[in-house]
């Protein structure tokens, strides 16, 4: 939305190349408007490939396909320990059953260091310390005709993707997440950073805010914390700690999901 940000931009594209993404251009004030009249920037990247897709849809697939396959799903089965013995893993369960498993895959998500302590590694003397941040999505019904999903320049340091536009299902324009670091888990929410929303909207997009309805929320499990430089996911296998088939999955939030096919090629590598 600044020529200040053209250079950050080039950088996108020129990571998107090195990556393999195809058809990335970038669009001066013109091209960008007659994709999309109501957006205003003086450059935009256009990543044709990107799209949305149906998250319920795609998880039962997943357990259908995984169920076809021979494996079984238990639910509600909250993980207490795990005896770690020279013949594998024991993990107990909260009703009392134990199994044995010679490779065990850590994805808890925001209690993925409860598990990593289970087996003995301490999180914080490994910098695997996770923080929960929480992100809150707003949306409008009066906003329409947006067919592109719309993302301003990222924040330098990588803790967010900024605020941007996305399209669900249903076609309604939704904004967010935003960011911010919270203590405990909660999915309470009320309109404290409504005007954090307005102000990231309105630099590229008219918005009257009182259309601008709270909508979701979710919360993140980052190895990043507040004052930390950009990290990744964290994907290894912890053999060098003596745990040979314990797979730690740690840090992993957006696009967690939508590489959640690649991210399970990559471990089932690891494993093989």
């Amino acid at each position: 939305t600044t020529k200040a940000e053209i250079k950050e931009l080039e950088r996108l594209k020129k990571n998107g190349d090195r990556n393999e993404v195809k058809d990335l251009k970038i669009l001066d004030a013109d091209e960008t408007n007659e994709l999309e009249p109501q957006i205003q920037a003086v450059k935009a990247l256009h990543v044709p490939s990107t799209g949305i897709f149906d998250t319920h849809k795609f998880m039962y697939r997943l357990v259908h396909r995984s169920e076809e396959n021979g494996a079984f799903i238990i639910y509600d089965m909250e993980v207490t320990d795990i005896d770690v013995k020279s013949d594998g893993y024991y993990v107990k369960f909260n009703n009392g059953e134990i199994f044995l498993a010679n490779i065990l895959i850590n994805c808890a998500g925001l209690f993925c260091e409860n598990i990593t302590r289970m087996v003995g590694i301490n999180p914080a003397s490994q910098n695997l310390s996770i923080h929960w941040s929480k992100g809150e999505y707003y949306k409008t019904s009066k906003i329409k005709n947006i067919k592109h999903l719309i993302y301003p320049v990222p924040d330098p340091n990588g803790l967010s993707l900024g605020i941007h536009l996305v399209i669900n299902l249903a076609g309604e324009i939704r904004f967010g997440p935003n960011l911010y670091f919270i203590d405990e888990v909660n999915y309470q929410m009320d309109e404290t950073y409504k005007n954090d929303f307005i102000k990231a909207v309105s630099h590229y997009l008219d918005l009257d805010p009182q259309y601008l309805h709270l909508d979701d929320c979710g919360i993140r499990a980052k190895l990043q914390g507040p004052n930390d430089s950009f990290r990744d996911f964290y994907i290894h296998e912890e053999k060098n700690k003596n745990l040979p088939g314990f797979f730690n999955l740690m840090g992993i939030e957006s696009p967690g999901l939508t590489s959640s096919l690649a991210i399970a090629e990559y471990v089932d590598k690891l494993i093989k």
